[in-house]
């Protein structure tokens, strides 16, 4: 229970329009509830099962969307890292807007390494396999911005052609040797 505390909490004080809102959390003789925006519409990951992959204009739309959600999110301070973008975790509305939903292993991060949701299990081997970015299995320390990036990429990709990257002929590899290089070093 005290990590839907942690989640609500977190969510309550955010204000963009591709969130749904939270109002309320109301403790009612040890039941929780969680008082918040409805959101009409279906999941993008029911439209690919029905319709198939989308067009690049739709695609497009959704991702600048989303793109704009993740933005508002990593600005934060502390930054908020999302760590579960998938198909079935946007909402598409019925007037073509898109909402993010389910914020149960985002997390606020600290340079430090210490996670301010701690309560929500700042475990780096949560996510989706096939979305989230092979370093976030790699338990070397807490995941940053650019795996929000990856995932909405690899989200993207799935919605222009219906597949998921994981069923993908890709040759497996150990994912937990798998450390992320400092973009400073590509430079180098």
């Amino acid at each position: 229970m005290q990590s839907i505390v942690t989640e609500a909490n977190m969510i309550k004080s955010f204000d963009h329009p591709a969130i749904p809102r939270i109002v309320d959390l109301v403790d009612e003789h040890g039941t929780l509830y969680v008082i918040m925006d409805y959101v009409e519409g279906r999941a993008l990951s029911s439209v690919l099962a029905a319709d198939g992959p989308q067009s690049e204009d739709d695609v497009v739309g959704w991702g600048l969307q989303l793109c704009d959600a993740l933005e508002y999110l990593h600005r934060r301070t502390p930054p908020v890292i999302y760590r579960d973008m998938k198909p079935s975790n946007v909402m598409l509305k019925p007037n073509g807007l898109v909402q993010i939903i389910d914020f149960g292993i985002a997390r606020e991060y600290r340079a430090d390494g210490q996670s301010v949701t701690a309560a929500v299990g700042d475990t780096v081997q949560l996510g989706t396999r096939g979305y989230a970015p092979p370093e976030q299995y790699g338990g070397s320390g807490q995941t940053d911005a650019r795996a929000d990036v990856y995932a909405l990429g690899a989200t993207l990709y799935t919605m222009l052609t219906g597949k998921n990257r994981r069923n993908l002929p890709i040759k497996s590899c150990r994912c937990a040797r798998l450390t992320p290089r400092s973009h400073r070093d590509w430079n180098g």
